[in-house]
């Protein structure tokens, strides 16, 4: 979750920066909605599969793994539901 957040919003903040090209601007801007989303589903998904917020999540499947319950970094799950970076 800690990666995924940080990417999320060095995305964020590259989508919004007029200083890079559009084009380039415009693929970033996918790259983030994507992410973000992909990132919210999993988790959101696996609290709504068997109510637990985990510290890892299967990389292919999205499955929580390891220690639960555990909301240290995967607590910024709410700060992406808020797009706050």
């Amino acid at each position: 979750m800690n990666i995924n957040y940080l990417i999320i919003s060095a995305l964020n903040r590259h989508s919004t920066d007029s200083s890079v090209e559009t084009q380039l601007r415009d693929e970033i801007t996918q790259h983030y909605k994507t992410l973000r989303q992909g990132v919210v589903d999993m988790i959101s998904g696996e609290y709504e599969r068997n109510g637990l917020i985990w510290e890892v999540y299967n990389d292919q499947e999205g499955q929580g793994r390891d220690n639960h319950p555990f909301t240290g970094w995967s607590a910024l799950f709410m700060n992406l539901i808020a797009k706050i970076y």
